[in-house]
């Protein structure tokens, strides 16, 4: 079973590559464990890993123990073995696989997957490819493209299949986290109407004729001022004979 496992793994990885645009990440590093997630209808996650090299099976258990640490779930039905693609393999030809069976990390009914426990389980390996096999067709809520400092991660969904693929920087587990729902698009504030302002032509005529009433007002009240000062009786100073 593990080497079906294995030649599956390659397969998805290969379509991976293939399926690969301009907004991914580099694939041509290679990836230190792939992880493959198959989810059930009742929620049971049989996972398994695959590393690029063989690793000691003691340190690949205690590994499966922090992973449940990091997962807040219980794992059961731990196996691991070291297998190759070639019939009479060299020690350094084995790689490692563990396969076992937890849950939690992906929500059916909310479309999220939980990368964290993943990325804090291989903090010190620089990258981490993760393949997630849907029961049926589900639309994803997680984030496409995240980064921070510690990390980078990217994630193709397709109808039966999230595949994720995680670069480390730090090998601090604690420093590792990645939000389970990207954010909704925020409705934008609908901005009140500027006031309406005539055109800049009629204010000026206006202005224009404003004064022009003005200057003539001014203008009559005058005239008609002087012309009772003009009409007025002169009225003469009386002389002694």
């Amino acid at each position: 079973m593990l080497r079906c496992l294995v030649l599956w793994t390659i397969g998805l990885m290969a379509g991976l590559a293939l399926g690969q645009t301009n907004s991914a990440p580099d694939l041509t590093r290679q990836p230190n464990v792939v992880v493959v997630i198959q989810v059930q209808p009742d929620g049971l996650h049989p996972i398994s890993w695959t590393f690029d090299k063989r690793i000691p099976h003691k340190t690949v258990r205690e590994r499966i123990e922090q992973f449940a640490q990091w997962s807040g779930r219980t794992v059961a039905y731990v196996e691991v073995a070291d297998d190759s693609l070639k019939r009479d393999a060299k020690p350094n030809e084995l790689f490692t696989v563990a396969s076992f069976a937890s849950g939690g990390l992906v929500d059916l009914k909310e479309g999220t997957l939980n990368l964290t426990p993943i990325a804090r389980t291989f903090a010190d390996l620089p990258v981490v490819h993760v393949y997630v096999l849907l029961p049926r067709q589900i639309e994803y809520a997680g984030y496409f493209q995240y980064a921070n400092p510690h990390l980078q991660m990217w994630t193709r969904a397709e109808p039966a299949m999230w595949r994720s693929v995680i670069f480390i920087h730090s090998p601090d587990p604690a420093a590792l986290e990645i939000p389970l729902k990207r954010p909704k698009p925020q409705p934008q504030a609908e901005t009140p109407p500027a006031p309406t302002r005539p055109p800049t032509g009629w204010l000026i005529s206006l202005i224009l004729l404003a004064a022009i009433l003005s200057g003539a007002g001014i203008f009559w009240f005058t005239t008609k001022f002087l012309k009772r000062q003009t009409d007025a009786p002169t009225v003469q100073p009386e002389t002694d004979l």
